[in-house]
């Protein structure tokens, strides 16, 4: 990692989404994060399934960004405990601007991700 690099949520807690261990109820599931980028840059919608899991988090793209992104795992264990089957929300980053060891917090990360899950359950 460079000297300008700042850590995002996924360096900081790896690993991917425990579907098959910790959502056993959960048969299949169709997610879809989009980052509210600048203008000046495409918005590119990430899409995830049974074959290409997410990651625990979903990492922010603002390079000034530490320990950015959203929280995919904790939406998901909100919605089975529910039992909901769909979600769309529009979530702030979870990060904050500042400096490349983080010791210097300049303001809150304000990058926006729309956030779209569909569940379906195990009939048991």
């Amino acid at each position: 990692m460079s000297r300008d690099d700042r850590p995002k949520a996924s360096d900081l807690f790896p690993g991917k989404l425990p579907f098959e261990t910790e959502f056993r109820e959960v048969a299949d599931y169709q997610i879809e994060v989009t980052p509210d980028v600048p203008p000046q840059r495409t918005r590119a919608t990430h899409y995830y399934t049974r074959d290409n899991p997410p990651k625990r988090l979903f990492d922010c793209d603002k390079y000034i960004c530490y320990g950015g992104g959203i929280s995919i795992e904790d939406i998901v264990r909100k919605m089975v405990k529910d039992r909901s089957t769909e979600f769309s929300e529009t979530l702030f980053c979870r990060g904050y601007e500042g400096s490349p060891k983080g010791r210097d917090k300049y303001r809150l990360c304000m990058l926006r991700f729309e956030v779209r899950i569909h569940l379906t359950y195990t009939d048991t």
